[in-house]
């Protein structure tokens, strides 16, 4: 199917207002301190895990509490190791990595938190979690977007059999399967092979060259590049970025749309400001793109790999004013080439409209 071109897509001016939400979270969640490091022992070679996929529908279920069509659950990947970047465990335990993808196709939103799923009637370890790559986000995953990440358990080593369990809203099993799982590996050798050679090389053009698909331009993306938010409306391009290892919202999807684009992908950022629960004048920037079947995404800082669905960019605002708890938009969002530097939509702060002042 032939890219939607963000180009034509009508910018439309929005009132502002008192604004009630919280204010704009941007460097993602701080990690709890490792275990205590120990020695690591030579890594056992690792073996293909093939993905485990359930697709449920929920439409002849009244008693889910999501309303229609269905939810896809795919485990991506089972890995049982005794040591996660330094953290290792006493010889009679090992972690269960379960990397898995959640994508709610239901009108109704699906509260995905760690009592919803369960490996051999056990939770996961949330209170003294090892540091993992891709921890997922527990919370909600609304209508149309898709959830990835890790969840990791703690079982006895003599585990011979993993059961998986995964329920909605009202307590429904949603995914009950029996998980295959690989050697005894270290957690650090399961990495992708690809994405690890990526990660240590040092050619701009090379690493854009391989950045061919959007879960893999966003999984670089996320763990290559640090969060740094200097308060302008300023930033680096893809190249710059790529130097200086670290920037802000503008920067990250400037890239990420950048590697789009170098494999044909119709991707672009869009700007908008607000004004935030404090009355705090705050911008943001998201990338949005579409895939090859057509579909419009957008991702976002602290989780670029989390993308949404939408089928506009006004749908994508209106997702953004759920996520950041703001109301209205200041004046125009703002569309912009992956490579732009200069996103301020104001010259001075006298040009910016106050909470009680309508935009144009």
């Amino acid at each position: 199917m032939s890219n939607i071109d963000l180009s034509d897509v009508v910018v439309f001016s929005l009132f502002t207002t008192v604004l009630i939400g919280l204010s704009l979270f941007l460097a993602g969640c701080v990690q709890n301190s490792p275990l205590p490091a120990q020695d690591t022992p030579s890594p056992v070679p690792e073996t293909t895990l093939l993905p485990i996929t359930t697709h449920i529908d929920l439409s002849t279920n009244p008693q889910t509490g999501l309303n229609r069509t269905t939810v896809n659950i795919t485990i991506e990947s089972v890995l049982r190791s005794k040591w996660i970047h330094g953290a290792r465990l006493k010889d009679s335990i090992v972690f269960i990595v379960v990397n898995l993808t959640i994508e709610n196709h239901n009108k109704s939103d699906y509260e995905f938190s760690p009592s919803r799923i369960k490996l051999n009637g056990g939770s996961p370890d949330t209170r003294t979690p090892p540091p993992l790559d891709t921890p997922v986000s527990w919370g909600t995953v609304h209508s149309g977007e898709t959830l990835r990440g890790e969840v990791v358990f703690r079982v006895p080593k003599v585990t011979q059999i993993l059961v998986l369990n995964i329920t909605g809203t009202q307590g429904e099993m949603l995914f009950s399967k029996e998980l295959n799982e690989g050697p005894l590996i270290g957690y650090d050798t399961s990495k992708s092979e690809k994405l690890r050679a990526l990660m240590l090389n040092t050619n701009f053009t090379d690493v854009i060259r391989q950045l061919d698909t959007p879960l893999l331009a966003a999984q670089y993306t996320s763990e290559k590049f640090k969060f740094f938010d200097d308060n302008s409306c300023k930033g680096y391009t893809p190249q710059e970025f790529f130097v200086a290892k670290q920037g802000d919202c503008s920067d990250f999807s400037g890239f990420f749309a950048y590697a789009l684009a170098a494999h044909g992908y119709d991707a672009k950022k869009i700007s908008f400001k607000y004004y935030n629960n404090e009355g705090s004048f705050r911008g943001h920037v998201v990338a949005v793109f579409t895939e090859k079947d057509g579909q419009l995404r957008y991702a976002t800082i602290p989780d670029l790999t989390q993308f949404r669905n939408i089928s506009s960019l006004d749908d994508m605002i209106n997702h953004e004013k759920i996520r950041l708890e703001f109301k209205e938009i200041v004046g125009d969002y703002k569309i912009h080439n992956p490579e732009a530097t200069d996103l301020c939509h104001y010259k001075s702060l006298s040009e910016i409209p106050t909470q009680n002042k309508t935009s144009s």
